[in-house]
């Protein structure tokens, strides 16, 4: 995933930092770093890295001065947007030698993972009333 990212200046950690402060919605830098299972100090490396570069904007919690709150920026929704099909696809290619039963299992699979982080993070289940399933155009990659 480096190699796919490097031309633009990112390296996965720091699409993963993306990743989570935007399903977390405003986390601060220390549910950030439990997201990523990392330290506090590299999340804030992370952090800072992204907001010289425009992808995060680091602020202020208005409750308590001593926390810092992470949340994207319109030029991190733009990148993604414009890489989201190449990347879909890219995705898709990894898993092309798997069945489609297999993959139905791997979704499975990964979606009880998800349920289970989103349940040690306090974060919601999303509605699953139509089953996404894998392929193409079931969701971000």
């Amino acid at each position: 995933m480096d190699q796919l990212l490097r031309g633009d200046g990112l390296t996965t950690q720091q699409a993963a930092m993306i990743t989570v402060v935007d399903l977390l919605g405003t986390p601060s830098l220390s549910q950030a770093a439990a997201a990523l299972g990392t330290t506090h100090q590299n999340a804030r490396q992370l952090a800072d890295a992204l907001q010289r570069k425009g992808f995060l904007q680091i602020s202020t919690d208005q409750a308590d001065a001593r926390v810092r709150r992470l949340s994207t920026t319109a030029k991190s929704t733009s990148y993604w947007r414009d890489r989201s099909a190449a990347d879909q696809q890219q995705v898709l290619d990894w898993f092309g030698d798997l069945t489609p039963a297999e993959a139905q299992t791997l979704f499975d699979l990964l979606a009880k993972v998800e349920h289970r982080a989103r349940a040690a993070l306090g974060r919601p289940q999303q509605d699953r009333t139509q089953s996404r399933g894998p392929g193409p155009g079931s969701g971000p990659a």
